[in-house]
């Protein structure tokens, strides 16, 4: 699911360096996409408020499981997505044959019965839940009707995976009940809505041009970014209701970037809102507000953001010559 997603495009013919390693595999699960599902879980958890403290290696264990669920989701997206990303010269591994496709399923499939195994610890509605991430992520990848290639369906399933369904495996995880966490993910919902309609409306131009069929090639970048911003501020609202401050204060802060996006588009229409890369700087800047209150609220995970990051950056350096991921709006 595209929920987050950098584009990680060359503007030219990529340049390949050092032999095929394992590091080709982990980093063809999309470790630069895990902090946001990493963050919502976190923020789940601490919904919870759980009395007693969690063992290292629990926290340890769900990081890792997550990342091998959703890894399997963005590996799987990959195989059935290899020709449009060829054309669009990016995500290299499938592409340029650093990895095989038939490798690639069975990396996939070993990736999900890993994820699988592990959500046992945590027992059967944690596994419950992320066999449902499992179907989804097939729903919206496979087959001829697959959800990704239509608009109302791929903001459906990015936002029941990435806001209800992650921020309860967090609170599942921390000892909540699944049946008393729809309530507290709804303003999640809302959230992962507002970002997912933002980095639509980033990639409205590729994806037209590719054939895609997504929310903001249907409605246009200007009424996807306004759709955006009201999800926002129904996701301030709801945390303020559901007296979660830690949410509220990321809305906040993330809220004038959605404001300025709509007024630019309403002002100077989608080319001025595109040519300032406003809306990619919008969905950066949720993310970014998301991801402070996580640290906020679990200071340890600044210590797990920032080596996994600087890697990333060392990783594709190394073997693409490329600077990924950027910080830097509209890269």
């Amino acid at each position: 699911m595209r929920i987050f997603q950098n584009p990680m495009r060359s503007s030219g013919p990529v340049t390949i360096h050092g032999r095929h390693t394992i590091l080709d595999y982990i980093f063809f699960t999309r470790p630069v996409l895990m902090p946001p599902v990493w963050t919502i879980a976190l923020l789940g958890a601490h919904g919870v408020a759980s009395p007693s403290p969690i063992p290292i290696w629990r926290w340890i264990v769900m990081f890792v499981q997550l990342w091998c669920l959703f890894g399997a989701v963005y590996t799987l997206n990959q195989i059935f997505d290899v020709e449009s990303d060829r054309a669009n010269n990016k995500l290299f591994f499938l592409p340029e044959s650093l990895i095989r496709k038939r490798a690639a399923w069975i990396f996939t499939v070993a990736l999900n019965l890993a994820s699988l195994a592990l959500a046992l610890l945590f027992g059967i509605a944690y596994l419950s839940l992320s066999g449902a991430i499992v179907l989804l992520g097939v729903l919206y990848s496979a087959g001829p009707r697959a959800w990704k290639n239509h608009h109302l369906l791929g903001l459906l399933a990015n936002v029941v995976a990435h806001g209800l369904i992650v921020y309860s495996m967090g609170a599942v995880f921390a000892g909540g009940q699944l049946s008393i966490t729809w309530g507290f993910a709804l303003p999640y919902v809302f959230a992962v809505g507002g970002v997912y309609l933002a980095t639509a409306a980033a990639d409205t131009t590729g994806d037209s041009a590719t054939g895609k069929r997504t929310v903001a090639v249907a409605w246009g970048t200007v009424r996807t970014m306004i759709a955006a911003f009201t999800f926002i501020v129904f996701a301030l609202i709801l945390s303020v209701v559901r007296f979660d401050w830690h949410l509220a204060a990321a809305a906040v802060a993330c809220l004038p970037f959605f404001a300025i996006s709509v007024s630019v588009g309403l002002l100077s229409g989608s080319p001025a809102l595109q040519a300032l890369g406003a809306p990619q700087t919008s969905a950066k800047a949720a993310v970014a507000a998301l991801t402070l209150a996580a640290i906020v609220a679990y200071p340890f995970y600044l210590a797990c953001l920032v080596p996994g990051f600087l890697l990333t950056r060392a990783f594709f350096h190394w073997r693409f010559r490329m600077t990924y991921p950027s910080l830097t709006p509209g890269r």
